[in-house]
């Protein structure tokens, strides 16, 4: 719970700081934080970026109410696009998505700029004029979200599988397959034992072979305390 806490104090905080410190315009982190929070906390996860604009305007300052709100709810749509993160976290499908919500959010919003403002004719010409004005702001807009989300989605994970490719690397050979026995008091720790019929070997953090002609497969939290390394 702590930790959940944190996370969502963490990401209303750079939220917030994206808006804040001088970027470009447009080019903020609010998107890539509307997918995370969703793919990480749900639809409670659609508050947090919300919560972030809310707190950035109260500094910056708020505008026209009408196209202030097709703003959170276009954000509010962005966010909804994280429900697909969970089913497929490459790194094509990350950008794909947030390129997706920022196209999303373009629309939309220059949609409400154009039916709110005298500035265009209320016709198709108009709505199209104004879509044209807009293309830098969308062209700043799908660099930061796309680069935001990866970066938020994807970073952490490469860091943390660089650390334990790292700690394998020291600690355990990775490469190499070890003669093992299981034994049943203590599943997860592997014995080598020359005289034993079954071959394991670790990958990516994962037992994958055979015992004694039976198939195994144990997912685990890597340790070194897990093994026992064959004497040299």
């Amino acid at each position: 719970m702590r930790t959940s806490f944190l996370q969502m104090a963490g990401l209303i905080v750079l939220g917030v700081g994206s808006r804040l410190i001088p970027h470009p315009p447009n080019m903020t982190a609010i998107g890539a934080i509307a997918l995370k929070s969703r793919e990480r906390f749900g639809l409670l996860g659609l508050c947090i970026p919300l919560v972030s604009m809310v707190l950035a305007d109260a500094i910056i300052g708020f505008y026209d109410w009408r196209l202030l709100l097709s703003v959170y709810a276009s954000f509010v749509l962005f966010g909804i696009l994280g429900i697909f993160l969970q089913k497929n976290r490459s790194v094509a499908a990350t950008a794909a998505t947030a390129a997706f919500g920022s196209t999303l959010f373009f629309l939309t919003t220059n949609t409400v700029v154009w039916a709110l403002s005298s500035w265009y004719p209320h016709d198709i010409g108009g709505l199209l004029a104004c879509l044209a004005v807009g293309l830098p702001f969308y062209r700043n807009m799908l660099i930061g979200d796309v680069v935001a989300t990866l970066a938020i989605c994807k970073l952490p994970h490469a860091l943390a599988t660089r650390g334990l490719r790292r700690y394998l690397d020291e600690h355990i050979l990775r490469t190499c397959f070890y003669r093992c026995i299981i034994r049943p008091a203590d599943p997860l720790r592997l014995y080598p034992d020359n005289d034993s019929i079954g071959i394991a070997q670790l990958r990516d953090g994962r037992i994958v072979g055979t015992v004694r002609g039976k198939d195994f497969h144990e997912i685990f939290r890597v340790r070194a305390d897990l093994f026992r390394m064959p004497e040299h």
